[in-house]
């Protein structure tokens, strides 16, 4: 085409020789061959090992495109925008913690553009366990609980096999007689864990024995499985497994506890005791038989004693603070004689009567 500089071609579809001549009016003629060479775009295709994984698990992404070099791979969690991973190489290997989209573009070698693949990969979020083994009361019930999205699948079973299946959803009730091991097995999509927790069984505290002791007091004995006991008379635990000042003709209603909780009761009538009436005392001083003492009024609360000489005369009276006399009445030694009694036991409501003497 003579007189023009730029020469266009269009559509070529192979490779093509192309000559130029320039002349000029005085000047030989020149002459320049080029060739144009036609690069072909090669079909290619990305394909990945799977396309829905557990969370950190590995996935291989591979592209069979002949030229690597002109590789470029680029991800995202399909909601935001691409970032490049890698250039120059067939194969992606990556371990995503969420669902995330692929992207790889190619270049042939002269630097054409092959076009762009995608694919995406779904990720199961992954399940940690979390049980811990722990320790119920004998009798109790133990409630296992899984914390996870109810969407999840469970499986209890006491049987490390699942042979035999318990609950299918999060939460199982049970209440052994024993120490068990149960076990769950979780599963979301592509993820699965196995967990397990041993229920093991405190025994509830032995009362082997309530004792009233001379001193007036109420003494427990219990046998403890964990820990340190507390008791409970009927006013709230304590940490004392004694009670003073106990209350006779009563009944108790007695609770033990260890640290764990565990607990047993028992109810005890503290019966009443028969008193002792001295027949006679000697009031001389002499440390034997000085006072007329009646034995074992003291272990009741409530009691009035009365004495009288025999014109019915009262010459002594004590209420709830005295259980003896010692012969005298305003000061004064009173006569060697025989004197009368009334002792009423309001705890049990019972009245003693009868005669005694003072000896000088």
């Amino acid at each position: 085409m003579k007189g023009k500089q730029i020469f266009e071609m269009k559509e070529l579809h192979q490779d093509t020789k192309i000559k130029v001549t320039a002349t000029a009016n005085y000047c030989p003629a020149r002459s320049a061959t080029s060739i144009v060479r036609m690069e072909t775009i090669p079909e290619w295709n990305l394909t990945i090992s799977r396309d829905s994984i557990c969370e950190k698990e590995e996935v291989t992404l591979s592209s069979d495109f002949p030229y690597t070099d002109g590789l470029i791979w680029e991800d995202s969690t399909c909601s935001t925008s691409l970032q490049l991973i890698q250039t120059g190489d067939a194969e992606l290997k990556d371990n995503p913690v969420v669902s995330t989209c692929y992207m790889v573009k190619a270049q042939t070698m002269l630097g054409c553009a092959a076009g762009e693949k995608y694919i995406n990969i779904h990720v199961d979020e992954s399940i940690d366990k979390q049980l811990s083994d722990t320790i119920i009361c004998d009798g109790n019930e133990a409630l296992l609980t899984f914390n996870a999205p109810l969407q999840y699948q469970f499986e209890w079973s006491n049987i490390a096999t699942f042979d035999s299946l318990l609950s299918n959803t999060n939460m199982l009730k049970v209440k052994p007689s024993e120490s068990t091991i149960y076990y769950v097995r979780v599963t979301n999509g592509k993820c699965q864990t196995e967990d397990e927790k041993e229920v093991a069984i405190n025994p509830n505290p032995i009362i082997d024995s309530c004792e009233i002791n001379d001193n007036h007091q109420l003494v427990i004995n219990a046998r403890l499985a964990y820990g340190n006991g507390e008791y409970d008379f009927g006013e709230g635990f304590v940490h004392s497994n004694v009670l003073n000042d106990v209350m006779l003709a009563t009944t108790y209603t007695i609770r033990v506890k260890d640290e764990l909780g565990c607990m047993s009761d028992t109810a005890i009538f503290t019966k009443w005791k028969e008193i002792e009436i001295p027949e006679f005392f000697t009031p001389n001083g002499d440390g034997i038989n000085d006072t007329w003492e009646i034995g074992k009024l003291s272990f009741y609360k409530q009691y009035t004693l009365a004495v009288y000489d025999r014109f019915g005369k009262k010459v002594f009276e004590s209420v709830e603070d005295a259980n003896c006399w010692n012969g005298t009445c305003m000061g004064h030694d009173m006569p060697s004689t025989d004197y009368w009694y009334s002792i009423h036991i309001h705890d049990v409501d019972r009245v003693y009567s009868g005669h005694f003497t003072l000896i000088r």
